[in-house]
């Protein structure tokens, strides 16, 4: 316990520059005599740590001196702590202790980016999140309450795997015990959660699980888009820049291949007036259709 305390201390004042003795002593829990104690044991140690009193003293550390980290590049520590930084709303607590310790040890800045899996307005998704690590940290079945991409709501049991960031999105890779096969669970989908005592073999699935690149091909579609100026943002959202070229009457075309499905029709649909589209014609015509469906249901009475 002493030997981690020592070892925070010293990263404490890498960081801080300068603290005090009843500073240290609130945090660790101990009296300000044994701060005392542990100054003298770095002191011991080789470790520049000195003490000051009167206004404006304290406890501080040589500045000159620093922790071997030649060992690694400026490139590779700068990948350390980004690396780091996207796994802090993970495990927020402890990873941020470490990104304590080695931004004082590299001697940078971890200010300049802040990461944020939740969803804007959202209060449940860090729940649902915190969860689902816990289950699969502990290998314990949970309960689910889902709707899928059909709107279709179920309960599920499901042993989780582990988590799968894919296309700007958090889903749970899960071994589902009603349909005895992998499941692929989107968290946004995810309406309730329930961890539960079952438990379960987590490597034995894991191995077991079929890779997903052995899954059937997806029919793809060339669709032209011409977008207004007003929404191109919109295709810069979800397309690739490559596939977006600008007009010379300031407009933005599209091309790209693309499943014809729920999403593209619903995607299309989103930009309203603001959007023409180029190909295929069969595309024009389910668009078309849809859009009368929409026209007719808002203008019952």
């Amino acid at each position: 316990m002493r030997a981690e305390r020592l070892f925070e201390i010293v990263f404490i004042l890498l960081n801080r520059k300068q603290t005090t003795a009843q500073e240290l002593a609130k945090k660790f829990g101990v009296s300000v005599r044994t701060i005392y104690r542990d100054m003298d044991i770095l002191s011991t140690a080789g470790i520049p740590v000195y003490t000051m009193q009167g206004t404006g003293g304290g406890i501080f550390i040589d500045e000159s001196y620093t922790i071997n980290k030649s060992i690694l590049t400026k490139e590779e520590q700068e990948k350390i702590l980004l690396a780091l930084q996207c796994l802090s709303p993970i495990d927020e607590i402890h990873t941020e202790s470490i990104l304590n310790r080695l931004s004082a040890i590299f001697q940078k800045n971890t200010d300049w980016v802040k990461i944020d899996y939740s969803i804007w307005g959202s209060e449940n998704g860090n729940g649902i999140f915190e969860t689902l690590k816990q289950a699969v940290l502990e290998c314990r079945a949970v309960k689910l309450e889902y709707i899928s991409s059909y709107g279709e709501k179920s309960e599920r049991t499901v042993y989780p795997l582990r988590f799968l960031y894919k296309s700007k999105a958090w889903y749970a890779e899960c071994y589902c015990t009603e349909k005895n096969d992998y499941r692929l669970f989107r968290l946004t989908r995810i309406l309730s959660i329930t961890k539960t005592l079952t438990a379960f073999n987590r490597t034995d699935l894991l191995n077991k699980m079929p890779d997903h690149k052995e899954a059937a091909p997806v029919s793809l579609t060339n669709i032209k888009l011409k977008c207004t100026a007003k929404t191109v943002y919109r295709l810069y959202d979800e397309f690739p820049p490559e596939l977006i070229t600008k007009d010379s009457d300031g407009s933005y075309t599209l091309n790209a291949a693309l499943p014809f499905d729920s999403w593209v029709c619903g995607f299309i649909l989103s930009l309203g007036t603001e959007v023409e589209i180029l190909e295929p014609k069969s595309l024009k015509e389910e668009i078309a259709q849809l859009a009368e469906k929409i026209m007719k249901k808002h203008r019952k009475v």
